[in-house]
């Protein structure tokens, strides 16, 4: 395993991590949040290495597209997919 895929799984998980300490209503708990984190950050760093940017981008910036990836993903779940009930 390379060391930009080793910052894109960390920083996954910590997004997800941060997201359910920060962000308590709407969210799976913590087990959701960490996997919605991971599947966000890895998305994007397959995203943007199919498109060709980040072959050598190194591992801070791998991280850094994790980081909007797994944030995109977990505000999105936030937004559309909320578990709260309204009434």
């Amino acid at each position: 395993m390379s060391t930009e895929m080793i910052a894109v799984v960390v920083v996954g998980l910590l997004a997800g991590w941060v997201a359910d300490s920060v962000l308590k209503a709407g969210g799976y708990g913590v087990a959701g949040d960490l996997g919605l984190g991971l599947g966000g950050g890895i998305l994007a760093a397959i995203l943007v290495q199919a498109a060709g940017i980040g072959i050598d981008a190194g591992w801070f910036a791998m991280g850094l597209v994790a980081l909007v990836g797994a944030t995109v993903v977990i505000g999105a779940q936030r937004r559309f997919w909320s578990r709260e009930v309204s009434l």
